[in-house]
C-alpha cells in the first residue's frame, strides 16, 4: 500500500477521472472516492460502477468483455484495452507500473458522445 500511495501521490493528474487501480490478481487497490466500486470478484452479482452518469455492468456479456480486456493486459498483448460496454459508454483499461517489479491496471470510464447533424 505504501508503493501504491506513492504512485497516487505522484500521478494525481492521471487519476482525476479514474475509476480504479486494479492489481494483477483483480484486487482493487485504489478507487475514485466519488464513485462506488465493488470488488471485481463480485461483479457477477453487483454493478461495477454505481452513480450518476456511470454505467453498470448488468449482463454476462459486459462482465465477459471486462474480464477479456484485463486478461489481454495480463498477457501483455497491449498496453491499453478499450472495452465497449454499450452504445453510450466504454471502459478503458490501461497497464500501469505499481513499483519496479509489479504491474497493475488503471480503469477509466469514458463516455462516447454522439451529436446529431
Amino acid at each position: 500500500m505504501e508503493k501504491i500511495g506513492f504512485f497516487i501521490q505522484n500521478f494525481m493528474e492521471v487519476l482525476m477521472d479514474q475509476a480504479a487501480i486494479v492489481a494483477p490478481d483483480g484486487t482493487i487497490l485504489y478507487t475514485n472516492p466519488e464513485w462506488d466500486l465493488y470488488h471485481l470478484n463480485q461483479v457477477e452479482t453487483a454493478p461495477l460502477f454505481t452513480g450518476e452518469n456511470i454505467f453498470d455492468l448488468k449482463t454476462s456479456t459486459e462482465v465477459e468483455q471486462l474480464s477479456e480486456g484485463l486478461t489481454n493486459l495480463k498477457q501483455r498483448t497491449t498496453d491499453e484495452v478499450k472495452i465497449r460496454i454499450d452504445a453510450a459508454h466504454q471502459l478503458v483499461a490501461r497497464r500501469c507500473l505499481l513499483d519496479s517489479d509489479k504491474e497493475g491496471f488503471v480503469l477509466f470510464n469514458r463516455e462516447i458522445t454522439a451529436y446529431a447533424n
